[in-house]
């Protein structure tokens, strides 16, 4: 007998248990052991783990990208708003030096009218509104006030409310009035910033607290009305058209001559007359004024100053005092939203 025929089969025995499933982890683990073979189902759960290991550092890697996008939109904003905030500051200093300027073809206007100025690529707008041109509300005729209302068109029963409200609280803070709101009285002793504060209304924003007044009408005549002119009557020359038009008995055609004259501001030219209307209006120095600068940069960032200064008539010890500080807001948007039915 031929032992290599005997010794083939015996071969292909041999090599067919190896490959059998129950002999399977005996092989691996002896492989294993030896440190030449994984198991397979080893290598599968090795391959796993690294892809979530790579998914986790992916999503990683992208939340520190937005993180570092986010913080420099955030700087950039921030610079923006900063360089706006700038803008408009520098436009109420140069208002006020406008105001002081000792040549009166070159000293500012206080009547409202827009002043653009412009810095690097950036513009803003400053206007000056003389508060003398302004109703004040400890001081003016009742029926002056009334027909600011009904020139904004106010309802009667609202009118009368707000009419009654102004007079109450007048009568609830009456004190002597030892205060005056003139050039000199603005840069008086602290007991007449004292008296002021004791007054019926010490800021216009308290007009909000008289019961019947809605936000709507609040806002619409907040910026017409004062409390640091102390004076019965409005200046003509400075005073808003809405202001001019509320004059009780004021002719509408007299109230156009007259802001024409004052935009062509022609020198030694006879003013217009307000006919009838003489207890209402009376032209006085400038005292105090509210000075808007809003800004925007040519990122387009954007930023409002609001200031109140009182101008001294002794420019040479104290020119002028900041009587308000503030961010401005854009009511007229308020007031569209809210007068919307």
């Amino acid at each position: 007998m031929n032992w290599k025929a005997g010794f083939i089969p015996c071969k292909e025995w041999i090599r067919s248990s190896l490959r059998s499933p129950a002999n399977r982890p005996r092989r691996m683990a002896r492989h294993a052991s030896s440190g030449t073979v994984q198991p397979a189902s080893d290598q599968g759960f090795a391959l796993i783990l690294v892809i979530w290991i790579l998914a986790l550092l992916a999503v990683l890697a992208a939340s520190v990208a937005a993180d570092s996008r986010s913080e420099a939109v955030i700087a950039r904003n921030r610079l923006a708003t900063a360089q706006a905030r700038g803008l408009a500051d520098a436009g109420i200093a140069l208002a006020i030096l406008g105001l002081i300027d000792p040549n009166p073809a070159t000293r500012w206007h206080a009547d409202g009218r827009p002043q653009p100025i412009q810095y690097a690529d950036g513009t803003a707008s400053v206007i000056v509104q003389d508060e003398g041109g302004k109703i004040d509300l400890n001081a003016a005729p009742i029926e002056l006030i009334g027909g600011l209302l009904d020139e904004f068109g106010v309802a009667p029963d609202e009118r009368a409310a707000i009419a009654n409200g102004i007079l109450d609280r007048r009568r609830e803070f009456a004190t002597p009035n030892t205060f005056q709101a003139s050039r000199a009285g603005l840069f008086g002793s602290p007991a007449a910033t004292t008296d002021l504060a004791k007054r019926a209304f010490a800021d216009a924003s308290e007009l909000r607290l008289i019961p019947g007044v809605t936000r709507a009408t609040y806002e619409r005549i907040l910026p017409f009305v004062t409390v640091y002119s102390s004076s019965p009557t409005v200046n003509p020359l400075t005073a808003p058209r809405e202001v001019l038009l509320g004059i009780p008995g004021i002719i509408p055609q007299e109230v156009d001559f007259l802001l024409v004259f004052r935009e062509q501001a022609i020198a030694n030219a006879e003013k217009p007359p307000l006919s009838g209307v003489d207890r209402y209006v009376g032209v006085t120095d400038l005292s105090a004024a509210t000075i808007t600068a809003k800004a925007t940069t040519g990122s387009g960032a954007t930023f409002s100053r609001e200031a109140v200064a009182a101008i001294s008539p002794n420019l040479a010890v104290q020119p002028y005092r900041i009587l308000r500080w503030r961010q401005a807001y854009d009511l007229l948007a308020t007031e569209q939203a809210t007068a919307t039915p």
